[in-house]
């Protein structure tokens, strides 16, 4: 299991480094050229494989005309703290068997959403769930075969999320932290 939860109050540096390039139409050579990096490095930031301190962002921007004038908040959760609640523990010990059951309706990617990632659960919480499911998939039937996986003692919500193209980000519709991604390994 992949464990990824970061909780960003702002844009990520590689979406404000993208759109201020994108403002100063530029491309990505000539904003490489005008900050003195190389083109790979810049595009590495704007891609976010690489993480820019707030320093080196604001040396990248002022060259584009910009500056960072509110600093985003970012909380990482640890993977030890993760799916610790009463809930998350319930999903953890059905783990296989309810990516197993999404799978058997087409799903690639699948996360759970929500305070039961950071065991921050309360009694009125449920088991969130988003998965890559296709179109037309009926999302009732899915969320009874989950249910029966848990005894019917919990009933998650299922929400669809669309799948990217062969082009596009892998994460363009993947949901907003906190979020944990379920077996990553398909089966």
């Amino acid at each position: 299991m992949q464990i990824v939860s970061t909780e960003v109050v702002g844009p990520r540096a590689s979406v404000i480094l993208k759109r201020a390039r994108t403002l100063a139409r530029m491309t990505q050579s000539d904003a490489s050229l005008r900050c003195h990096i190389a083109r790979s490095v810049f595009s590495d930031y704007e891609r976010g494989a690489r993480d820019p301190s707030i320093q080196t962002l604001r040396r990248l921007l002022a060259p584009l005309g910009f500056d960072v004038s509110t600093i985003c908040l970012v909380r990482r959760v640890l993977a030890a703290d993760q799916l610790q609640g009463p809930l998350g523990q319930v999903l953890l010990a059905h783990l296989d068997e309810v990516v197993a059951v999404l799978r058997s309706h087409g799903a690639t990617r699948v996360w759970a959403v929500g305070p039961v990632v950071e065991g921050l659960e309360n009694e009125f919480d449920d088991i969130r769930l988003h998965a890559d499911l296709p179109a037309g998939t009926p999302i009732a039937a899915v969320m009874g075969e989950v249910s029966e996986v848990f005894g019917w003692a919990h009933i998650p919500s299922i929400h669809p999320v669309p799948r990217p193209g062969p082009e596009e980000d892998p994460n363009l519709f993947a949901p907003d932290p906190p979020c944990v991604e379920l077996g990553t390994e398909p089966a």
